[in-house]
């Protein structure tokens, strides 16, 4: 069984929250990893995501002492857009950075498309 890891950080510029955390995360950037298992025995390239962790700040007082948690992608895809649609209705002129790009870089998304042309099920986590 192949996994790929692929690291990127997502920055955000206000608390925001997941879903399985005790409570909400400071603003920042924060790594993220994403791994994907390779789908063998395919005419083509394939991938399934099996996993997303962040990376927690570490606390003062106690370094060495940062995280790495399980989320779901879905719900920190779902932060950016919060966060995106916030900073759209506080600046109209301005154009909002995409930033699910920073979070899915690494994830291709027309792989999964291709995928789901070709009849593949995948699982959402």
């Amino acid at each position: 069984m192949t996994v790929r890891k692929t690291q990127s950080t997502v920055t955000l510029h206000r608390r925001f929250r997941l879903r399985g955390l005790e409570g909400p995360l400071d603003a920042g950037s924060y790594k993220v990893e994403i791994e994907d298992l390779v789908l063998e025995g395919t005419t083509f390239c394939a991938y399934e995501r099996v996993s997303a962790f962040i990376f927690l700040h570490r606390t003062e007082g106690r370094p060495g002492h940062g995280r790495k948690l399980a989320i779901s992608e879905a719900d920190l895809n779902e932060a950016v857009r919060r966060e995106e649609a916030l900073k759209r209705s506080a600046d109209a002129t301005q154009p909002a950075s995409d930033l699910r790009h920073a979070v899915g870089s690494g994830f291709d998304r027309d792989a999964l498309a291709r995928a789901d042309n070709e009849g593949m099920n995948r699982l959402d986590g």
